[in-house]
C-alpha cells in the first residue's frame, strides 16, 4: 500500500515593498503583508503594528472580513501586464486591505502621492470629529490621534458647526459616543461574524450615519466587549474601565486567562499594582483575537480587600497574623501530624493550580506519606458557543494538569470521597492548596466537611481571607497566578506557560516558594547544610535573613517546570521559554 503523499511547500510569490524584496505567501492580503514585513522582533509574531512598511488603517482587522470603507490604507501598486513580447508596468493607487499580492508586484507605501491621499482621507475623518481628546478614554492609544500626527493638518478646514450624534448606553457594559465614530464598521462585523448576534447596524445616511442597536435588542452577548477593543477610536467604551486610568500610565504585560479551561491569551493592564483592565491578546491556536466578557471583567479578586500578607492563626485573639518564621514553624509542626496519621489525612488542591504547584504538592504528599488526594473543581459555567468564538463549560484552568501530575482522574469523584470520609469521622488532617479566584464558592460541601468535629488540623494556602482561612488552623498568604509564573494544560490538551503579569507581587508570597519552604522543613537537609535564619520586620512584612549558613535555593516556576518535564514524558522537550515563544504546544 502506498504511503501518504508528500506535503507540498506552500506557494509563494516575490514582491517588492518600498523597493525591498520579500517572498510572501501567494494570495496574501497586501495590507497584512506590509504590516508583517521587516519586523525586527521575531519572537512575538502577534505584533502586527509598526515595522518599516507600516500602512495606516482603521476598518481592516485580521480577524474580520474586509469592508474597505475607511480608505486610509491607500498604497501605490505596480503590476506588470504582457503587451506583445513586453511586460508593461501598470501603476495605480488603491486600498491595500482589498488587494492581494501577485508575482512581481511592487508596493509603494511612502511616496509623496500616497502621503497626499492619506492626508485627504484624514481631512474627511476629522471633518465632524469633536476635539475632546482630553476627556476621551482612548487618548494615548487612538489611531485617529496617531494618524493625525503623521498625516493631518495643523488647523481645521471646517468652520461650520459639527454634526451631532447620539451619546447613549448600548447595554449594561458598553456606551457609545456617536460623535467620535468614524463608521469603520468593525463593531458591526464583530456582532455579525464573531458572535453572530447582529445587534449593531448603521442608522441614517450621509453625514448623519451612526452606529446603533435595534429597538429592544441591547448589546448584551457574552463576548460583546470585543467590539470595544476593536474600535480604533473612542466611540465605544467599556463602562468598567471608563475614566479609571490614562492608558499611557498603565503597565501592559502578557498573560493567560485562568477563568476556564480554554486558556485565552490576554494582556493585563495595571496601574501601581492594581489591575485596571484585561485585554485580548492574539493566539490563533487558542482564542484567535477574542476573549469573553467574563475574562475581561472578572479580575477584581486580584486586588480584593480580603487579601492578607502574613500567616493567620485560628482562634488567636485580636490580630490573628503572625510572622512568617512563626507561621512556617507552626505549619511544619501541623504537617508532622500527617505522617503519623496518614490514613486519616487528605491533601486538597484546586483545579486551577499551575503545573509547577501541582508538582510540589505531589512531592509534599509523598514526603508526608499521604495517598488521599482530592481536586477542588469550580462548578461548570454555561458554555460559550458563537460562530467565531467558543469556550468550554469547565471553569477550571488546569483540570488536565491535575490529572496528569496528581493522577486524579475525576475531580468531582475525589471531592465526593473526601466529603464522605469527613462525615464518617475518618478525616483528621487536611492540607488545602487554595488560590481559586472565588475560593470555595460553589463547593459548600467542602466547607461543611472541613468544619466536621473530627477534622482537628487544617493547613491552608490561599491569597484572600475566606471560609477556608477561617477554618484553617494555620493559613499561609499566597499570591494569585497573575503575580506568579507557571503553566497550564487547557481542555484541548495544549500546554501554555506564562510569566507574572503584574510588575511585582501585591501581598503574600509565591505559592511555589511557600510549598518549597514547607517541603524543606518536613524533609530537612543535613544539619551542616541547613541555613540558620532570623527574621526582620520591614514595613509590616516579615523577611527571612540568613544568619550563618548559605541560604537554601528556592526555584522559580521555569526551573520547577524543567524538573517536571524530566519526570513526565508528555512534557519532555518543552520549557517555559519555548512555550512562551510558540504560544503553547499541543501534547500528544
Amino acid at each position: 500500500m502506498a504511503g501518504p503523499a508528500p506535503q507540498q511547500a506552500p506557494a509563494t510569490v516575490n514582491v517588492k515593498i518600498d523597493g525591498v524584496p520579500y517572498t510572501v505567501p501567494k494570495g496574501a492580503n497586501v495590507l497584512d503583508v506590509c504590516l508583517k514585513a521587516g519586523r525586527a522582533n521575531k519572537d512575538y509574531p502577534d505584533q502586527r503594528e509598526g515595522g518599516p512598511h507600516y500602512v495606516p488603517h482603521f476598518c481592516w482587522h485580521p480577524g474580520l472580513s474586509i469592508s474597505g470603507n475607511c480608505r486610509m490604507c491607500f498604497v501605490k501598486i505596480t503590476t506588470y501586464m504582457k503587451k506583445g513580447d513586453q511586460l508593461v508596468p501598470n501603476t495605480m493607487p488603491t486600498i491595500a486591505c482589498n488587494s492581494t499580492v501577485a508575482e512581481g508586484m511592487e508596493i509603494d507605501t511612502k511616496s509623496a502621492e500616497v502621503q497626499k491621499i492619506r492626508a485627504g482621507i484624514m481631512d474627511l475623518e476629522l471633518l465632524n470629529h469633536p476635539l475632546d481628546c482630553p476627556e476621551c478614554d482612548k487618548a494615548g492609544e487612538c489611531r485617529l490621534q496617531d494618524y493625525d500626527y503623521d498625516y493631518g493638518n495643523d488647523h481645521s478646514k471646517f468652520d461650520f458647526q459639527k454634526v451631532e450624534r447620539h451619546i447613549k448606553s448600548l447595554g449594561s457594559k458598553i456606551n457609545i459616543w456617536g460623535t467620535r465614530c468614524i463608521l469603520c464598521s468593525r463593531c458591526i462585523r464583530v456582532c455579525d461574524e464573531i458572535s453572530g448576534t447582529s445587534e449593531l447596524a448603521f442608522v441614517n445616511r450621509g453625514d448623519r450615519s451612526v452606529i446603533d442597536i435595534f429597538p429592544t435588542r441591547p448589546l448584551e452577548n457574552s463576548i460583546a466587549l470585543n467590539t470595544v477593543e476593536v474600535c480604533p477610536v473612542g466611540a465605544l467604551k467599556n463602562k468598567d474601565f471608563l475614566y479609571t486610568a490614562r492608558v499611557w500610565n498603565l503597565d501592559e504585560n502578557p498573560g493567560v486567562c485562568g477563568l476556564c479551561s480554554k486558556g485565552c491569551a490576554v494582556r493585563v493592564d495595571s496601574l501601581k499594582g492594581v489591575v485596571k483592565r484585561i485585554m485580548a491578546r492574539e493566539n490563533l491556536d487558542v482564542n484567535g483575537f477574542w476573549i469573553c466578557d467574563q475574562g475581561r471583567l472578572d479580575y477584581k479578586w486580584v486586588n480584593s480587600e480580603k487579601r492578607f500578607d502574613r500567616p493567620l492563626l485560628k482562634g488567636a485573639s485580636g490580630d490573628r497574623s503572625v510572622s512568617w518564621a512563626s507561621g512556617y514553624t507552626k505549619a511544619a509542626d501541623a504537617l508532622a501530624k500527617f505522617k503519623s496519621e496518614a490514613g486519616d489525612s487528605w491533601i486538597l488542591t484546586h483545579a486551577s493550580a499551575t503545573n509547577e504547584e501541582l508538582w510540589l504538592v505531589k512531592q509534599l504528599a509523598s514526603a508526608l506519606g499521604v495517598s488521599n488526594q482530592a481536586v477542588l473543581a469550580a462548578p461548570d459555567r454555561g458554555p460559550i458557543n458563537y460562530p467565531g468564538f467558543k469556550a468550554p463549560s469547565d471553569a477550571n484552568a488546569n483540570r488536565a494538569g491535575a490529572k496528569l501530575i496528581l493522577g486524579v482522574e475525576n475531580a468531582e469523584d475525589s471531592v465526593a470521597r473526601f466529603v464522605a470520609a469527613a462525615k464518617e469521622g475518618r478525616v483528621r488532617n487536611v492540607f488545602v492548596l487554595g488560590g481559586a479566584p472565588h475560593g470555595l464558592e460553589g463547593l459548600p460541601q467542602v466547607a461543611d466537611a472541613l468544619g466536621q468535629q473530627a477534622v482537628g488540623n487544617i493547613v491552608a494556602i490561599d491569597f484572600q481571607q475566606s471560609v477556608l482561612t477561617d477554618l484553617a488552623h494555620i493559613a499561609l498568604a499566597s499570591q494569585t497566578w497573575l503575580e506568579n509564573g507557571g503553566s497550564w494544560i487547557n481542555s484541548d490538551n495544549r500546554l501554555q506557560a506564562f510569566r507574572p503579569a503584574l510588575p511585582f507581587g501585591l501581598q503574600g508570597r509565591a505559592t511555589t516558594e511557600i510549598l518549597q519552604e514547607l517541603l524543606a522543613r518536613i524533609s530537612p537537609a543535613p544539619a551542616a547544610q541547613a541555613p540558620a535564619t532570623t527574621e526582620a520586620q520591614s514595613g509590616g512584612t516579615a523577611t527571612a535573613i540568613v544568619a550563618s549558613a548559605p541560604a537554601r535555593v528556592t526555584l522559580g516556576a521555569a526551573a520547577l517546570f524543567d524538573e517536571l518535564a524530566k519526570a513526565l514524558p508528555p512534557l519532555v522537550g518543552h520549557s517555559h521559554l519555548s512555550l512562551i515563544r510558540s504560544k503553547g504546544a499541543k501534547l500528544q
